[in-house]
């Protein structure tokens, strides 16, 4: 499933859940939350606003315990472990880069999924942070130079070259 049809169908699933009856099951109910380095505030209306927030902030959750490139057992941490070489990734993970391949070849490479060893550099992934060298950034960039990330759909892989990271 591509990421646009995955957003699209999330948007009417809570759509559905928060209702649309006018009245005053129509008020404002919110909620904030802290996930994926952002804070959100999630808003919904109706007589199920509660529900629809509360899948939502589950649908995050499980996003962000996926996509997390510092989780223990993400499909992205995995990849980048065990770059070079063929890693099952889940569903949402195979979609996003799918997708993410597609607007690095539609914006002539101006999306680069594979920049966290590169922003890893100043530390901002660590908290650790510094001014690398030149050719610290010099030998980053050589390596993330033009590749794509490669998927194979049948088997739900996902493959990057060996000494990248995204």
């Amino acid at each position: 499933m591509k990421t646009a049809r995955l957003i699209a169908l999330v948007t009417a699933l809570l759509l559905l859940l928060s209702g649309c009856a006018a009245g005053p099951e129509t008020e404002k109910t919110q909620r904030q939350l802290y996930a994926m380095d952002t804070v959100m505030l999630l808003t919904a209306y109706g007589r199920t606003a509660d529900a629809a927030l509360d899948a939502a902030e589950a649908r995050i959750c499980e996003l962000e315990a996926d996509l997390d490139p510092e989780r223990d057992g993400s499909s992205v941490r995995e990849v980048n472990e065990h770059a070079g070489e063929w890693v099952r990734v889940s569903a949402d993970c195979l979609s996003i880069a799918e997708t993410a391949n597609e607007i690095a070849a539609q914006s002539g490479g101006a999306l680069a999924p594979q920049l966290y060893g590169l922003v890893g550099l100043w530390g901002f992934t660590s908290g650790e942070y510094r001014v690398p060298e030149q050719s610290e950034i010099d030998a980053q960039l050589a390596a993330i130079d033009g590749f794509r990330l490669e998927t194979d759909a049948a088997n739900s892989a996902l493959r990057i070259p060996a000494g990248t990271t995204i």
